[in-house]
C-alpha cells in the first residue's frame, strides 16, 4: 500500500519545500512553477533510472476508476494553505453572501457552459447531461490562481477575504454539481 501513496505524499512534499523556499527568499514566483519543473524532470529521470515504484504509484492515480478519489486526495493540499490563512472572523461576518456567490455563480457558469458543448457546438455529440458535468469540473475557479492574483492587489480586506471564500466553497459546489449529474 506505500507504492500507491509514493505518487501523492512525494507530490505535497515537493510542493511544500517549494513553497518553503520561495517564502523563505521572498522570490515572487508560484510554487506551482517549479512544481511543474521538478514533474517534467522526474519525467526525463525515469527514461534513464529506475524509478519503478514511483512509476507504478503514477500509473495507479491515471488510472483510478472511481473519480472521487480524486477529490478527495488531490483537491485538499490545494486549498489547505488559502483555508489556514483566510481571515475567518471576516468570513464568518461574509458567510451568505460567500455561499451565495460560491453557490450560485457556479450553477449559472455550468449552466451556459453545458448549454453551449450541448447546442451551440453543433458537431459535439455530448449530451446534455455530459455538458453538466463538463460545465461543473470548468466553472469553480482555481484558488490558488485567486490568492496569486489578490496577493499585492492591495483591495481592502473584506472584497478581498469575499473573493478568497467564494474561491475556496466553489469547489464543493462544483464537486456537488459534478456527483448529481453522473450516470
Amino acid at each position: 500500500t506505500f507504492m500507491i501513496l509514493l505518487f501523492p505524499i512525494l507530490a505535497v512534499l515537493l510542493a511544500y519545500a517549494f513553497k518553503s523556499v520561495l517564502d523563505h527568499y521572498r522570490l515572487p514566483v508560484p510554487y506551482t512553477f517549479p512544481l511543474v519543473i521538478a514533474g517534467g524532470i522526474f519525467g526525463v529521470a525515469g527514461c534513464y533510472l529506475n524509478l519503478a515504484q514511483l512509476s507504478a504509484s503514477l500509473n495507479y492515480w491515471v488510472d483510478v476508476r472511481n473519480p472521487e478519489v480524486l477529490f478527495y486526495v488531490l483537491l485538499p493540499p490545494l486549498i489547505l494553505e488559502s483555508a489556514l490563512f483566510i481571515d475567518w472572523w471576516t468570513v464568518s461576518n461574509l458567510l451568505l453572501q460567500i455561499f451565495a456567490l460560491s453557490m450560485i455563480l457556479v450553477v449559472i457558469d455550468a449552466a451556459l457552459l453545458a448549454f453551449f458543448t450541448t447546442y451551440v457546438l453543433t458537431d459535439s455529440p455530448w449530451s446534455l447531461n455530459a455538458g453538466w458535468m463538463f460545465g461543473a469540473l470548468i466553472s469553480p475557479t482555481d484558488v490558488l490562481a485567486v490568492n496569486m492574483a489578490l496577493e499585492g492587489s492591495g483591495i481592502r480586506t473584506p472584497l478581498q477575504v469575499m473573493i478568497q471564500g467564494e474561491s475556496l466553497f466553489n469547489d464543493g459546489s462544483g464537486f456537488t454539481l459534478f456527483v448529481l449529474f453522473l450516470p
